[in-house]
């Protein structure tokens, strides 16, 4: 399970840090919440935190932040209003752990502009604090306004992007109106996108030998693995490890049966890296099917297999 730190001040309601609670307690996050910190006494936040009996650390001075994470020590720790400027160090000794709600549409790089659902162009809104960014998309006679969950960088209102959300632009909306709507869309992604970075995977891996043995030790070492399968595996791969289940009875080349097994144990990913099922296409054949497959395609391997 992994572990998380909320950032509040006083900016916002914290509804954010809500649909986080709630998110957790609802059991689709996969984590628990340690700490919220806040900057000051006066959050409105810190009244959640106190109902729901979450353990509340006050942080007033952006220098003493670091040494108070590096103490809880947590897997993600998630800007929810935070006002404070996030230290360089801070983002240094937490790389891709920090998570940020932006109010505009964030690329997936620097030179890139990202659209919205009609296909307009949409805002970054790079700079704006919250109410400053719903007004531009006012001002700006936007169709669409949007808010980005990322990873904090170096680069300020950048970064690795892990989600996005959209709320169409109502003739007549004000700044309220408009930002009423987008903000339960923006509860919602925070939910999604730490659901998916603290869920554990199901992982397939086909095949039964060293190679597939190595991988599904590997796999079974992670943290973020719940669960190894193989088709069909070896006597070795699962002997004393309980994260590792063999299906001795399914060759490699059934590839009907294995979809079957996909579904039972709720796999996530399939490794495909033994030489024959890399020939016979199985990534493109999972891949057709909608199930995530790690591997080249038929084509990409022929080099391999001519």
């Amino acid at each position: 399970m992994k572990k998380i730190v909320v950032l509040i001040s006083n900016r916002g309601t914290g509804t954010n840090l809500q649909a986080i609670i709630d998110g957790v307690k609802a059991g689709k996050i996969n984590a628990k919440i340690i700490a919220v910190i806040s900057d000051t006494k006066e959050a409105r936040g810190l009244d959640r935190a106190r109902k729901n009996k979450l353990s509340i650390k006050i942080s007033p001075n952006k220098e003493d932040l670091l040494p108070l994470l590096q103490k809880l020590n947590p897997d993600y720790i998630c800007l929810a209003g935070w006002k404070q400027i996030i230290l360089e160090e801070v983002i240094n000794a937490f790389p891709n752990r920090i998570l940020n709600l932006h109010p505009g549409l964030i690329p997936d790089s620097i030179d890139q502009i990202v659209k919205n659902p009609d296909g307009t162009e949409a805002l970054w809104n790079k700079g704006k604090f919250t109410d400053k960014a719903i007004q531009n998309f006012l001002d700006s006679s936007a169709t669409y306004a949007g808010s980005t969950v990322h990873f904090l960088s170096d680069e300020f209102d950048f970064g690795s992007v892990l989600g996005r959300c959209f709320a169409k632009v109502k003739k007549g909306d004000t700044g309220d109106s408009l930002y009423t709507r987008l903000k339960v869309k923006e509860n919602n992604l925070y939910v999604d996108v730490l659901a998916k970075l603290c869920k554990q995977m199901n992982i397939l891996v086909i095949g039964q030998n060293g190679r597939e043995h190595a991988l599904a030790v590997s796999y079974a070492k992670s943290s973020k693995v719940k669960k190894v399968v193989m088709t069909p595996g070896n006597g070795l791969t699962d002997f004393g490890n309980p994260k590792i289940k063999n299906y001795p009875d399914i060759g490699m080349m059934d590839f009907e049966k294995i979809v079957d097994v996909c579904k039972k144990e709720n796999i996530d990913l399939v490794d495909v890296a033994q030489d024959d099922v890399i020939a016979a296409g199985y990534v493109d054949k999972f891949e057709k099917l909608g199930i995530a497959a790690f591997g080249p395609t038929q084509k990409a391997s022929q080099l391999e297999w001519d």
